[in-house]
């Protein structure tokens, strides 16, 4: 047979296998799309209880920041009480009038509330858990952290003079060197400036405290005129004493020999601000340490 008389053979079985072929895609297409759904329908089964999962953390989440912030805001209820029933407020704690005086049991009370919120204190944004924080530290004469929380609180109540006398009286305790007396000069005159105009007291109070800082700073020409200044705003008896003491000091580290006898004549019977300037004969007083009339005046 010829090639000629075989082609509608040939013909035939071309279409044969083309559509056997054809017949064969498409079946591989419809398996193709019919794998392709149940994946999909797999991948959104997945999906969904993906969905459902990060919903019922997130609610769990949610359940316990809320018992967090109440257990944080019961323990700052209970340092708050605890300060206030004794006597722990700012004005108290920063002339000192509390922490001495505190029984041994409510003082490792106070100790160990602020040590269950120090673990705590890095997911608190209230100013008021701070504020108690800083007072808590006082109580305990831990002056930096005090600080470092009043410093938090200011962050948002920037214009709060007390705070920042507080502040500067946690570094003046401090005695940290020549950065906490400055941190305390800075915090001092941020008192100063947001002290209303009417607060003589107050401003008073922040000008001496400043001039006692300038005085260790051996700034003595701006420490004297704070000094100066705050004894004539000033108002209180225990200021005044502490104004002539810081005085005395200057006047000395001059080398001022009738100024400094006669600031110490005005401290005769404050034993504590003569016990002071015993306490810094080789210091600030280091230069009439052997002068026979000033020895005579502090009773040495």
């Amino acid at each position: 047979m010829s090639i000629a008389s075989l082609q509608p053979y040939l013909t035939a079985i071309a279409a044969v296998v083309s559509l056997t072929t054809l017949a064969m895609i498409l079946r591989l297409s419809v398996s193709f799309r019919q794998a392709a759904r149940d994946r999909a329908e797999v991948l959104e089964e997945k999906n969904k209880y993906l969905q459902e999962q990060l919903a019922a953390s997130e609610s769990m989440s949610k359940r316990v920041d809320e018992f967090r912030a109440l257990e944080n805001g019961q323990l700052k209820e209970q340092l708050r009480a605890l300060l206030d029933d004794t006597g722990a407020t700012l004005d108290a704690l920063v002339v000192g009038k509390v922490t001495d005086s505190l029984e041994a049991g409510i003082r490792n009370s106070i100790e160990s509330l602020v040590r269950r919120m120090e673990t705590r204190q890095d997911e608190i944004a209230d100013p008021a858990w701070h504020l108690e924080l800083a007072k808590g530290h006082m109580v305990g004469h831990d002056w930096l952290q005090a600080a470092v929380h009043f410093g938090e609180y200011l962050k948002v109540h920037s214009d709060d003079p007390v705070v920042h006398f507080s502040r500067g009286v946690a570094f003046t305790n401090a005695r940290a060197g020549r950065s906490t007396d400055l941190a305390a000069m800075l915090s001092y005159s941020q008192a100063v400036a947001h002290t209303a105009d009417n607060d003589i007291a107050l401003r008073a109070l922040c000008l001496s405290r400043r001039g006692a800082m300038l005085k260790r700073l051996s700034r003595l020409d701006e420490a004297e005129a704070d000094l100066r200044l705050a004894l004539r705003w000033n108002s209180d008896r225990a200021t005044f004493k502490d104004i002539w003491y810081n005085l005395a000091c200057v006047h000395a580290m001059r080398g001022e020999r009738d100024q400094l006898l006669a600031m110490v004549d005005k401290l005769k019977g404050s034993h504590l601000e003569i016990s002071r300037i015993r306490d810094h004969l080789g210091t600030y007083f280091a230069g009439f340490a052997e002068d026979e009339e000033f020895s005579r005046a502090i009773g040495v």
